[in-house]
């Protein structure tokens, strides 16, 4: 079996938690409508959510594969051939849930269509997969010894009344058994939650969705990044389309309306920073996107808006190549 269905190699939930916030703060609009409530458990406090249906929704993404000359859909083929499945059918969302970023612990949330069964079936074929019992539950695991080391562990879950599969895949099977347990009905979920750390309400339009209620640890020392991530109490940023418009909203707390205002002069001057290190020669759609990008300071929150026209980005993006 070739490398590219290997289950063996996983990160770990923190890095995939530091690396999903850290690429939302820092990229532009490339990459969430649809985050469903009763999916995450009543005591995250993270949660990131990727809408690929959503993303295929947006003109930039219709954009993008037409204009690859056939090399998204040739990469795309050679997917289907390895997974025997197509990625971009069977998958509607990806969600991260934990209670914390502190330690590893979480699970990774898939929706998706019954042909996970057929990926399922396929995975199964792979050298070192084992079926394994923890609480009454059948998991699939790939590679280890036990079900307490950090080999990959899932759960498919079909709702009543529902061609609909749920993945629950995560490195500890407690927390597999955790999320499960909210997918059943058996544990408070996001939506039944009495005083829930997360607002999870994502914009319509949403493609990636991101929220943590806790302090962020564990960034790496990156100027002004990681200055900005030790103000912070929380971190809410949404990432998509609506009605021809590319958005990045973000809104941070802190503690004090002082560490705001700092938080606020940082983000300010890093956007003049961008033009002064250009030595005047900034390309008019970056330009354009820092004139466009608003930061506000309102108490203990900084918000940070961005707002842009889809067809004047591509026409943009494609003069560069001129």
């Amino acid at each position: 079996m070739r490398q590219t269905l290997s289950m063996k190699t996983t990160l770990s939930l923190r890095q995939t938690l530091l690396a999903t916030f850290g690429l939302t703060f820092l990229a532009a609009p490339t990459l969430a409508d649809g985050l469903d409530k009763s999916l995450v458990p009543a005591d995250s406090r993270i949660v990131a959510h990727l809408d690929i249906d959503a993303l295929k929704a947006t003109r930039v993404f219709r954009e993008i594969r037409e204009r690859s000359g056939g090399e998204f859909d040739e990469n795309l083929d050679e997917m289907r051939e390895e997974l025997g499945v197509d990625p971009l059918e069977i998958f509607h969302s990806i969600t991260v849930v934990s209670p914390t970023i502190k330690e590893e612990s979480g699970a990774l949330i898939v929706r998706g269509t019954r042909a996970i069964d057929d990926l399922l079936a396929r995975l199964q074929q792979e050298e070192g997969y084992r079926s394994i019992s923890s609480s009454g539950l059948s998991l699939h695991t790939w590679g280890g010894e036990s079900e307490y080391d950090d080999s990959p562990i899932a759960y498919i879950h079909t709702p009543r009344g529902s061609d609909e599969r749920i993945v629950v895949l995560s490195n500890r099977a407690d927390m597999v058994v955790n999320a499960v347990r909210v997918l059943k009905g058996d544990a408070p979920n996001l939506s039944r939650a009495d005083r829930p750390a997360l607002k999870a309400n994502p914009k319509p339009g949403t493609v990636v969705y991101a929220e943590i209620a806790e302090r962020l640890e564990g960034v790496p020392d990156f100027e002004p990044i990681s200055k900005v991530a030790r103000m912070m109490r929380s971190l809410q940023v949404q990432i998509g389309e609506n009605r021809g418009m590319l958005f990045l909203n973000a809104m941070l707390e802190t503690e004090s309306g002082e560490a705001a205002a700092k938080i606020g002069d940082i983000v300010s001057g890093a956007k003049a920073l961008v033009s002064l290190a250009a030595g005047g020669e900034v390309p008019m759609i970056l330009q354009d996107l820092l004139d466009a990008l608003q930061v506000n300071v309102s108490g203990t929150f900084v918000t940070i808006d961005l707002s842009y026209d889809s067809a004047t980005l591509i026409e943009e993006l494609d003069a560069l190549d001129d």
